[in-house]
C-alpha cells in the first residue's frame, strides 16, 4: 500500500518556524510603537486636533499588528498540520503588520496635522 499523506518539506518547516519568530517580534515591536503614537496628542495644546481620529489611529496602530500576528500564527500552524506550504503566511503577515501600523500612523498624522505649525 502507498502512503497517501503528503510528505513534509523540511525547509518549509524550518523557514516557517523562523518566520513565525520574526512575526511575533514584529507584531510586538509594532504594537509598542503604536502605544507611543498616543504622545502625538502633545501637539494638540491649542485644541485643534481631531481626538476621535487620533484615538482611532492609535487603536489601529496598537491592536492591528497584534490581530494580524495572531491570525498569521493560526493560519501558519493550520497549514503546517495539514502539510501544506506555510512559509509564505508569516511573511505576508509581517508585510501586513507594516501596512496596518503605517495606516494607523497616517490616521494619527491626519488628526494632528491641523495643530502643527
Amino acid at each position: 500500500m502507498t502512503d497517501s499523506t503528503p510528505r513534509r518539506d523540511s525547509t518549509d518547516l524550518v523557514a516557517s518556524i523562523l518566520l513565525l519568530v520574526v512575526l511575533v517580534t514584529a507584531a510586538l515591536i509594532a504594537s509598542t510603537f503604536g502605544l507611543f503614537l498616543g504622545f502625538a496628542s502633545d501637539a494638540c495644546g491649542t485644541g485643534t486636533c481631531d481626538y476621535a481620529l487620533l484615538n482611532a489611529g492609535g487603536a489601529l496602530a496598537l491592536f492591528g499588528p497584534l490581530v494580524v500576528g495572531l491570525v498569521g500564527i493560526i493560519v501558519t500552524i493550520v497549514r503546517l498540520v495539514r502539510r501544506r506550504r506555510a512559509y509564505w503566511v508569516p511573511l505576508a503577515a509581517i508585510i501586513t503588520i507594516a501596512a496596518v501600523w503605517g495606516s494607523g500612523f497616517g490616521v494619527v498624522e491626519l488628526a494632528v496635522q491641523g495643530s502643527v505649525s
